[in-house]
């Protein structure tokens, strides 16, 4: 894979030393993308069509299932809601972030060191993914943040006191910050990211996130129509920004309107040569 050289009229400042291939691959995602493949005349539509429709799912299990999810969770007994507990804590983004910049370090570095051109292209797409996820897990984390604060919808321990349809917009309270699930944005943008990047592994990673975000129904931190509303979020926010850095031709291409990862039989030598400490 090669990255496009930084534009002439900004000054290339040189890069903390073995970070030239992280800085590229940051640069290369603030270039002009490819022209996107033309969107059909329905596709519209048919976006405008399937978001509606979602919309008047959330509202329908806001009236028949989210008091009645509530109000069950609530009387779990404490060892499994202990055990939720510890399954909740796969949806906090803090060790996505962490994790996926480690990864884009250490192969930028490793890059840099490497004499083998084979190699040193792993490392590139390395680099390349792990940007992806570090990206989707902060773009997902972000846009919740945001939804939460406008919404303002009050959390399931207020049910008594409000109802399930409580919005006080614009809200910096914590208990009033129930949609969408943030945990659930994460799992999901952290699942469907690494599903695309690891297709054999779909099935557990999927339903790990789906854990997650019944986790945060069993713990009474949110409601069905909250944990659907994350799902949606975070897979919307992974299959975007790979589209985005697919125009760039960084993690993923376009190929007959779909995705296909680049540098396959690439990454796994690298890998490999990365923890065994080999270049």
């Amino acid at each position: 894979m090669t990255l496009p050289s930084p534009s002439p009229s900004q000054p290339d400042r040189p890069a903390p030393l073995g970070l030239t291939m992280l800085r590229d691959t940051l640069h290369a995602l603030l270039r002009r993308p490819q022209a996107a493949a033309p969107v059909e005349g329905g596709g519209l539509a048919s976006g405008l069509a399937a978001a509606a429709a979602f919309v008047l799912l959330l509202i329908g299990l806001a009236f028949m299932v989210d008091a009645r999810a509530a109000r069950f969770a609530a009387t779990l007994p404490a060892s499994v809601v202990k055990v939720f507990n510890l399954i909740t804590a796969l949806g906090a983004s803090g060790y996505m972030f962490a994790a996926s910049a480690f990864v884009a370090v250490a192969a930028s570095v490793a890059h840099s060191r490497a004499t083998s051109p084979r190699l040193r292209a792993g490392y590139e797409v390395l680099v390349a993914r792990a940007v992806y996820v570090f990206l989707v897990v902060l773009a997902s984390g972000l846009l919740a943040q945001i939804v939460k604060r406008i919404m303002g919808r009050a959390r399931p321990k207020l049910i008594d006191q409000f109802g399930v349809l409580h919005f006080d917009f614009f809200s910096w309270k914590s208990s009033l910050a129930s949609f969408p699930s943030g945990h659930t944005t994460s799992a999901f943008a952290l699942a469907t990211a690494l599903a695309f990047l690891l297709p054999r592994w779909q099935g557990p990673l999927l339903l790990t996130a789906c854990a997650v975000g019944l986790s945060r129904i069993a713990v009474g931190a949110h409601y069905v129509s909250d944990v659907l509303a994350g799902v949606a979020l975070g897979t919307i926010v992974a299959i975007s920004v790979a589209r985005m850095m697919a125009r760039r031709n960084l993690a993923f291409q376009q190929v007959d309107g779909g995705l296909r990862r680049r540098g396959e039989g690439l990454v796994g030598p690298a890998i490999q040569a990365l923890f065994s400490r080999r270049s």
